[in-house]
C-alpha cells in the first residue's frame, strides 16, 4: 500500500512501454509522462534510457516529494539519467521522465 501511495501514478491509467524492456527494470507511458521502474538500481550512478526519438525534458525520483530534476546526459541512442547512489525503495523505484 505505501508503494503504491507514492508511486501509484505510474501504473494506474498506464499503458505499457514503448521500448523493450531493459535489463534493470521496466517501462510504463501515460501522456507526456514516461515511468522507468527500476529494479535493478545502478551501483555507477548512471542509468540508461532507451528514449531513440523523444526529447525528455526532466526526469525525477516519484518516491521524491520535492521532484529534485535529476541531470540528464543525451546520447546517441537515448539519455543516461544521473540517479543518487542508493535505491529510495528497497524492491522497484520509479523515475518520472517527462516528454515534450
Amino acid at each position: 500500500g505505501k508503494w503504491m501511495d507514492t508511486n501509484g501514478q505510474a501504473i494506474y491509467g498506464t499503458t505499457a512501454s514503448p521500448f523493450k524492456a531493459p535489463q534493470w527494470g521496466r517501462f510504463t507511458k501515460k501522456e507526456n509522462k514516461l515511468y522507468a521502474h527500476v529494479f535493478d538500481w545502478p551501483t555507477n550512478g548512471s542509468l540508461d534510457i532507451p528514449a531513440q526519438g523523444l526529447k525528455i525534458t526532466s526526469a525525477y525520483l516519484l518516491a521524491d516529494d520535492k521532484k529534485t530534476p535529476l541531470k540528464i546526459t543525451a546520447k546517441p541512442d537515448g539519455v543516461t539519467i544521473h540517479v543518487p547512489p542508493k535505491a529510495p525503495d528497497e524492491y522497484v523505484s520509479v523515475i518520472a521522465l517527462e516528454l515534450e
